[in-house]
């Protein structure tokens, strides 16, 4: 078994990669252009700031109703439930099998 954080960031990965390019011209702005931090300092700064935020946001967002079709998270064990019970309603259930 993968640690707690692991497996929470695995849950929250694709909506974390959704939500990044919402931060990052952000923390461009604020640590370019603003604060005119040095490339080599400003982009793992700018990376790390945009991880955190895209997190949080997504962290927030995971307990709003229906957050599993809109952001993704929805941990893998819970996916594959998902994809069997659909392959049963719909007569698919010899694709899904294991």
């Amino acid at each position: 078994n993968a640690p707690a954080y692991v497996t929470d960031l695995s849950d929250k990965s694709f909506g974390i990669y959704l939500v990044h390019l919402l931060w990052m011209p952000l923390w461009v702005a604020v640590f370019k252009q603003d604060m005119a931090l040095p490339t080599v300092a400003a982009i793992p700064v700018i990376a790390i700031v945009t991880f955190i935020s895209s997190y949080l946001t997504i962290k927030i967002a995971s307990y709003l109703p229906g957050s599993k079709w809109t952001v993704g998270c929805l941990n893998s064990t819970n996916l594959l439930l998902l994809v069997m019970q659909w392959g049963q309603q719909y007569g698919a259930s010899s694709i899904v099998s294991i």
